[in-house]
């Protein structure tokens, strides 16, 4: 059940990691001591934009039986990214893995095996994070995983339906489609809500926090101010300038990957997606249904709990709820 739900802005400090990483530190404990969490164990995502430190692949290994222990299936998932040369970290890496069933390629008899590699320096980077704040992790999870097992959970799919996840966050928009069971995960694109509120403020010719309240609508219209439909004017040619053209690219590749496969809708998520109109902007351009994920109603939510943030901005906490599902919190 849901008790509770706060975020915070994370300033961006100019300077090297170390000063930024004192930034999230000092708003992490700033946050957690205002809002009197107690509980100090906690699951914690990895970016899936960082590629160079966080892979995903879906790996055949032959020859190997379903009931294979963990570690030896973890021991066959390297082998193979070594053999692949899929990472140049692998001396470095953690790595986990999900058996999807068993499945034959090339004549050969085997497993279907979705891994994860993350490089080590991460991992520790967050887990000393976490006990710089007090904290224990209990978990680590890939921030777009989270964000699909909270897809899966709340949206009513049939075994025969095949959707794509868009997450629009801050910086990056992580892509990936769920097709009879299993998530197929392709490249981040480098575009999302910062790219859109830099555009909106050169060319009206305002600060970031006036682009910012004006791209969601939220900025009172006075005079001399832009009007609703020049806002969205000037959102809709940087969106189909950017993302769209990266978004074609990945649903082509998609098709060509899976001829027999067409996504029947795409759900949108992260804090951008509650940009007005950008679902009925993304169905025109993709000519595909596309609905901003809702699961307030679809997961126990304490009503006499602190949840109002939630309830009025849920695509900003997906990711959250998500890890939440994985660490039983």
């Amino acid at each position: 059940m849901i008790t509770f739900a706060q975020s915070a802005t994370i300033p961006q400090v100019e300077g090297d990691e170390l000063a930024q990483m004192e930034a999230i530190r000092d708003t992490l404990n700033t946050l957690v001591t205002e809002s009197n969490v107690r509980k100090k164990k906690v699951v914690i995502a990895v970016p899936a934009a960082l590629e160079e430190e966080v892979t995903m692949k879906s790996i055949f290994i032959p020859d190997l039986p379903i009931d294979v222990p963990k570690e030896v299936m973890k021991m066959n998932v390297r082998a193979e990214f070594e053999a692949q040369d899929f990472i140049s970290y692998l001396d470095d890496a953690e790595i986990d893995c999900h058996v999807e069933g068993e499945t034959t390629f090339d004549g050969n008899h085997g497993l279907d095996v979705f891994a994860v590699a993350v490089h080590r320096d991460l991992i520790e980077r967050r887990v000393q994070l976490l006990r710089d704040c007090g904290m224990f992790p209990i978990a680590i999870d890939v921030d777009f995983l989270a964000l699909a097992r909270l897809v899966v959970t709340t949206t009513q799919l049939s075994d025969e339906e095949d959707i794509a996840i868009l997450d629009i966050g801050a910086t990056t928009t992580d892509v990936g489609f769920y097709q009879h069971g299993k998530l197929y995960p392709y490249p981040p694109i480098l575009f999302a809500g910062m790219d859109l509120t830099s555009h909106v403020a050169q060319t009206l010719n305002v600060n970031e926090d006036e682009a910012e309240a004006y791209k969601h609508g939220k900025e009172a219209m006075v005079d001399g101010s832009p009007e609703e439909a020049d806002v969205w004017g000037v959102l809709e040619d940087k969106l189909n300038q950017e993302l769209c053209l990266e978004l074609y690219g990945h649903f082509d590749a998609y098709t060509r990957e899976f001829p027999e496969f067409k996504p029947s809708k795409v759900i949108i998520s992260g804090g951008t997606a509650q940009l007005p109109q950008l679902d009925e902007f993304f169905t025109s351009q993709l000519a595909i249904p596309v609905d901003v994920l809702h699961y307030v109603d679809r997961i126990a939510v304490d009503a006499n709990g602190e949840v109002a943030a939630l309830k009025d901005n849920e695509p900003l906490f997906s990711t959250a709820v998500g890890l939440a599902l994985k660490g039983g919190l």
